[in-house]
């Protein structure tokens, strides 16, 4: 096939019949997508939904060029649009000083086996190729639930390694007795606890680059990419906090997301989406005390429980923490990376 072709031109030629591509729109697709997701995500077992909000998100987060970044796939026998959507492909780049590009995708459970998923796959590498085109040590990786045995097998014929293993876990309120007493935690002596909100937040990102510096995976985010983080649907920084010690100098935080789509599979519960201490004030119980806050907020507010994700091999032990305080494993993620092709030569323009 011609080194000319694009990706996209590549896609086309490589789908089975009954089927037809074109770039992502943002306001006609993030509702079907989000749709697809679940439908998949239900199929396997896997608790997690998505949100139109959260594709919105995404679509529009640092770095997304979404008429080259994310592709969908249509079934050509249906006339309604929202329902003809039943595959969809993305291929994103961190903005790391050595960038990676993350690969997503999903075929409806009905249109698996055909193909689709091979195609969307390949065309996920081959835009990985050429948003790598100046970084021959880039890598290429894709997230997914652990579950998820047909896109594992996928993944592993195309050469693609698990390198890590992450937990979401979940704390019941009716399972751990938990007051609503948030004053009532002792804060360590020579540190306050403030609101999220009333940190600049500039300091804010420097803090939160610094906490997970040193963690496996980890990039800083950029003050573009921040303000995505903190503008997304599902932050509650009204319910987030943050340390400060005698200087008032930021040392830890814990910032609260919510997803509401989860209610129906995980129920009326509250996200620790970051939680980081300092390096020069870790094992002080700064990490515990913004826990045992955030538990007591929610259970105060009426949520049944409190859910995380964690690195199974956190150089910080924080998956011993979380079992310590109450937390159980739920779900769970795979993070794999796939071997670059140097016979992907693509048109770079």
């Amino acid at each position: 096939m011609s080194a000319a072709l694009t990706p996209l031109d590549r896609l086309r030629a490589h789908l089975p019949s009954g089927y037809r591509t074109r770039p992502a729109e943002l306001g006609r697709d993030a509702m079907s997508i989000s749709a697809l997701i679940n439908a998949c995500s239900s199929e396997i077992g896997y608790p997690l939904m998505t949100s139109e909000e959260d594709m919105k998100d995404e679509f529009t987060g640092e770095g997304v060029d979404l008429l080259a970044d994310v592709v969908v796939i249509e079934d050509v026998s249906t006339e309604n649009s929202s329902l003809s959507v039943i595959a969809w492909g993305m291929a994103w780049r961190n903005s790391n000083s050595t960038p990676g590009v993350f690969v997503f995708g999903n075929v409806h459970p009905h249109h698996q086996r055909r193909g689709v998923g091979r195609a969307v796959l390949s065309w996920s590498l081959d835009r990985a190729e050429q948003l790598l085109s100046d970084h021959p040590n880039g890598e290429v990786f894709v997230h997914l639930p652990d579950v998820d045995q047909s896109a594992r097998r996928l993944l592993e014929s195309h050469g693609a390694t698990p390198i890590r293993f992450y937990a979401d876990m979940q704390l019941r309120f009716e399972d751990r007795r938990t007051t609503d007493d948030v004053e009532g935690v002792v804060v360590p002596y020579g540190y306050n606890v403030v609101p999220a909100t009333e940190l600049n937040s500039e300091l804010l990102r420097q803090l939160r680059n610094h906490c997970f510096s040193d963690h496996w995976g980890s990039w800083d985010i950029t003050p573009e990419g921040w303000r995505d983080v903190l503008s997304e649907g599902s932050m509650r920084l009204q319910s987030s906090e943050v340390v400060l010690n005698r200087d008032g100098e930021p040392v830890a935080l814990q910032l609260t997301s919510e997803f509401p789509q989860d209610a129906s599979t995980v129920g009326h519960v509250r996200w620790i989406g970051h939680l980081g201490v300092h390096r020069a004030h870790r094992r002080r119980g700064l990490a515990a005390m913004l826990i045992e806050r955030h538990l007591r907020a929610a259970k105060r507010d009426g949520y049944e429980g409190s859910m995380l994700g964690v690195d199974t091999e956190s150089l910080t032990d924080a998956n011993t923490l979380y079992e310590k305080i109450g937390y159980r494993r739920r779900g769970g993620s795979v993070r794999y990376r796939i071997p670059r092709d140097p016979r992907r030569i693509l048109n770079r323009s």
